[in-house]
């Protein structure tokens, strides 16, 4: 290893020796139509840029471990390929697990045609490892990142918002819907809001097979009216009276009007209901003034102050 110690060489390796970075987990695999269209490439045009992986290293990562390159080496097993020439990163065997991850993600951010989840996936973790040591986002973080995705995608805060809500709470399927256009971002930030045992519910429902949009829609229940105040209530019904009192007035008068008996019925409900409000109305005491008030308050003072207590 000290022989090749800051260079990086050109090597055969076995595909079947290539292993995954923990890290590519953060990228979804290209879709496979995606995939057929690079293998048809490499096929043309041969492998223009070669895989890279790490010798043995300080970061614990297993050696032949790929840091740019995961996509090609499916497109080479795609086409029936078995070994290949790659480039192995001595430079690299004494870096951190921070710079060797950052590698990977910065490959990936460059070369491929990420979808705006993604984007914000990938961004948000070389944020965590370049500004706030490895640590994931507080509140504060998430602002500052915010803004520094706006900037940078020319999207709105608001949007950008939607977009880590959904990218960082949601179940990667909910996020898949919404690149498959299957849901709505809409949709799936209101999935993040949910506690993390619901969201996993729905995210096994809809790799299950289940249709996206209806999965949400039926697990996230609306939320109950709250019921008016009184007066509220009170304002609303003698609104809506006096609304169809009025329609009704040119009807009324002149020949008898024949009335359902339904109709009736709810007619002589609504003049019992009426009945009973003008009936509480002239029970109940009128509340005091605001004048009213202020005067007792100045009687009591002054009683105070005529008749002090004494300990």
């Amino acid at each position: 290893m000290a022989k090749h110690h800051k260079t990086r060489r050109i090597e055969k390796r076995r595909l079947a020796d290539l292993k995954s970075h923990p890290g590519q987990c953060t990228f979804d695999p290209l879709s496979d139509a995606e995939l057929q269209a690079l293998a048809d490439d490499i096929s043309r045009r041969g492998l223009i840029h070669p895989i890279e992986i790490v010798p043995k290293n300080q970061a614990d990562l297993p050696p032949n471990t790929i840091i740019k390159g995961h996509q090609r080496k499916q497109a080479l097993l795609l086409i029936g390929i078995t070994e290949v020439e790659v480039a192995v990163r001595y430079d690299l065997a004494d870096a951190s697990p921070t710079t060797i991850e950052l590698e990977l993600l910065e490959d990936n951010f460059d070369r491929r045609q990420l979808d705006e989840l993604a984007k914000v996936r990938s961004a948000v973790r070389i944020f965590e490892l370049c500004e706030n040591k490895g640590r994931t986002l507080s509140a504060w973080d998430r602002v500052a990142m915010r803004d520094q995705l706006a900037k940078r995608f020319g999207l709105s805060p608001r949007h950008v918002n939607r977009l880590l809500n959904v990218a960082l709470k949601t179940p990667r399927e909910v996020q898949n819907a919404v690149n498959a256009k299957k849901l709505s971002i809409v949709a799936a930030e209101k999935v993040s809001f949910l506690e993390a045992e619901k969201r996993d519910q729905i995210g096994q429902r809809i790799a299950a097979g289940e249709d996206a949009a209806n999965v949400v829609a039926d697990s996230i229940k609306p939320k109950p009216k709250q019921p008016k105040n009184f007066p509220s209530a009170l304002a609303t019904f003698r609104k809506n009276l006096l609304s169809g009192m009025d329609e009704l007035t040119c009807h009324i008068g002149g020949k008898p009007k024949w009335i359902s008996t339904e109709s009736r019925a709810d007619l002589e409900k609504v003049n019992k209901f009426i009945g009973r409000l003008l009936k509480q109305a002239r029970r109940a005491k009128r509340p005091p003034s605001m004048e009213q008030v202020f005067a007792e308050c100045r009687k009591e003072m002054a009683a105070l102050l005529r008749n002090p207590t004494t300990k």
